[in-house]
């Protein structure tokens, strides 16, 4: 008898999924619509004949920050239906791909996966050296 009890609670274990991993497949499944929505609304980059120069880092620095702002605005509003705080906050960072992660294919548009921390792994820009920074500094 008992056997046949844990036999049936592992079968219905498996596959199982739990409120937040249903709430973070909720933001990853609204992923790349809300990216490509955030990424058709952007303005176009100004056209410069002199590439690499500070205005052309904060004009990227600025549509970036509009492009974060935009994603997690429309996130905020496909997971609206999530009630409940931390499945709410499950569903908002997969969607918007910055959060805690394993792996580059995690992160979002733009973003890698970069350590953190010893044990920590987090999506966050990837960080270029510019040749113009340096000359400028000078």
């Amino acid at each position: 008898m008992h056997r046949a009890l844990v036999v049936a609670a592992l079968l219905s274990l498996c596959g199982c999924q739990d409120n937040e991993q249903r709430a973070a497949r909720q933001g990853e499944a609204a992923r790349s619509a809300v990216h490509a929505a955030c990424a058709s609304a952007a303005p176009a980059p100004p056209l410069t004949t002199d590439a690499g120069t500070l205005a052309d880092d904060e004009s990227a620095d600025a549509a970036s920050a509009e492009h974060g702002s935009c994603t997690r605005r429309l996130c905020e509003e496909r997971c609206a239906a999530q009630a409940v705080t931390a499945f709410h906050r499950a569903c908002v960072t997969a969607c918007t791909a910055d959060g805690v992660c394993q792996s580059d294919s995690d992160c979002g548009q733009g973003l890698r996966c970069i350590a953190v921390a010893p044990v920590v792994r987090r999506c966050r820009p990837q960080v270029t050296s510019h040749p113009s920074a340096s000359a400028s500094a000078r």
